[in-house]
């Protein structure tokens, strides 16, 4: 998993659609002001949560941003695996899952660009 996400990481930049910026609001101002005076109210505070530590820790730079929605990416090849394994109790058909998992194209795009889908 690693192998994979790690040139994806370095090549492909962090990709901002229109309503990106509204995902990342709370967090900016979290890091800003330390209060969730500035999470919008249609959004509400999960995104805000989900990325404070990588502007406390990046400030404005998106690497921080990018680490993030890469390691839930590689995370979710483990939530695959053991769903599998629960599931149908075959260490088969729990790799199965995992690796496919793993090698959908739409896990390395996602992980590359701010939106909630």
């Amino acid at each position: 998993s690693l192998l994979l996400h790690i040139p994806n990481f370095f090549a492909v930049p962090l990709l901002i659609d229109a309503d990106s910026p509204s995902y990342l609001q709370g967090a900016v101002h979290w890091a800003e002001h330390r209060d969730l005076d500035g999470v919008p109210f249609f959004r509400g505070p999960g995104t805000t949560f989900l990325f404070i530590p990588a502007f406390l820790f990046f400030g404005n730079d998106p690497w921080g941003v990018k680490l993030i929605l890469h390691l839930m990416a590689i995370g979710s090849v483990f939530v695959s695996y053991r769903l599998g394994w629960q599931l149908f109790q075959r260490r088969s058909f729990a790799f199965f899952a995992g690796l496919t998992t793993l090698l959908i194209p739409e896990t390395f795009f996602y992980s590359n660009f701010v939106m909630s889908d």
